[in-house]
């Protein structure tokens, strides 16, 4: 998302932008969460439910094994394609002390980036605004990233997985 707004202030930043479920929401993709705008502020100043369960992720576990058995029973990572999962589970992670594993992005850091979405409600109207090829790449049944994106001329290319 920073990407994309950098881009709208200075049309000049960068010369392509690859983005992988970026966090933009559409304006139905807003209602759907937080009802109006009003409530998206004080959701954010308050207790932002993406932010707050960001915030929750279990970030360190015991080995590969358990981290893999014990994400791939929720209901979230039920539905990732397995190649895409086993991705995850290689580069979403490293190796820390005790064969133990740890996400590599912390819970913290994902719940500030979900904060900042809050920012960006301004951000998919401007998107035909970025005159450089942009990259969408998203899952397939992706909530917040969609076809729409090209559907609306808002981006470069969107890369159906199929």
């Amino acid at each position: 998302m920073q990407a994309l707004q950098a881009q709208i202030e200075d049309g000049g930043l960068f010369d392509a932008i690859v983005v992988i479920e970026p966090v933009v929401f559409t304006p139905d993709a807003f209602k759907l969460l937080y009802g109006s705008r009003e409530a998206m502020s004080q959701a954010i100043m308050e207790s932002d439910p993406l932010s707050v369960g960001a915030s929750r992720r279990k970030a360190t576990f015991a080995s590969r094994k358990a981290a893999h058995d014990e994400l791939r029973r929720k209901a979230f990572y039920k539905s990732w394609d397995p190649r895409a999962f086993g991705l995850y589970m290689e580069h979403g992670f490293k190796d820390v002390e005790d064969g133990a594993r740890a996400l590599v992005c912390p819970p913290l850091t994902e719940a500030w980036m979900y904060r900042g979405a809050g920012s960006s409600f301004g951000t998919y109207a401007a998107l035909t605004e970025i005159k450089c090829p942009v990259l969408v790449i998203s899952g397939q049944d992706s909530a917040w990233t969609s076809p729409s994106y090209a559907a609306d001329g808002k981006s470069g290319l969107y890369v159906d997985p199929d």
